[in-house]
């Protein structure tokens, strides 16, 4: 039989209560990590409006990902989001890798014209630039959510703003592959 209080456990247990609450010390300061964006299911209204499941899924990780704090560079929620790192993770969440820039993004979407916007679709900036360099993804009803700059989070803006509308340079639909 195993006795704990044995003369040569006696001077390990501190030791080990010692390291043990160390590491658990250590655990506890770290930042909280977000959850992962619930699974949202397609609906059938969805799937009537041209919205695919790619979309979804993508709208859902972009949704779960509001008030992340905006990192230049950043493509996933445990370090932040960049504009494109954000369309990036989002899309890979659904299932389809999308290039990392917004420009790059751009040129791998079916352009899209404003009357013809469904919730999923990219929305592309120019922002003192003469190159594409802003993307986010449209959510309906004129509005859309990005990460804007260094200093902000994940956020939604509306499309008819006076900052946004005249920076923007187009829209495009991400097409899943054949």
């Amino acid at each position: 039989m195993f006795d704990a209080g044995g003369p040569l456990m006696k001077p390990a247990l501190p030791l080990l209560l010692a390291a043990m609450l160390s590491w658990l010390a250590g655990c506890s300061t770290a930042p909280p990590r977000p959850a992962p964006p619930a699974a949202v299911a397609p609906s059938p209204a969805a799937s009537s409006s041209g919205v695919g499941p790619y979309q979804i899924f993508a709208l859902a990780a972009a949704q779960g990902s509001l008030g992340i704090p905006y990192q230049f560079g950043g493509a996933d929620p445990y370090r932040g989001f960049d504009c494109s790192g954000l369309v990036q993770y989002s899309y890979l969440q659904a299932g389809l890798l999308l290039p990392r820039t917004a420009a790059e993004q751009l040129a791998q979407t079916q352009p899209v014209t404003p009357e013809r916007l469904l919730p999923g679709d990219l929305l592309f900036f120019r922002i003192d630039a003469p190159a594409t360099n802003h993307v986010g993804l449209y959510l309906g009803s004129g509005t859309f959510l990005h990460a804007p700059s260094t200093g902000k989070r994940v956020r939604l803006d509306r499309l008819d703003d006076g900052y946004w509308r005249p920076r923007f340079a187009g829209a495009g639909r991400v097409m899943p592959p054949p």
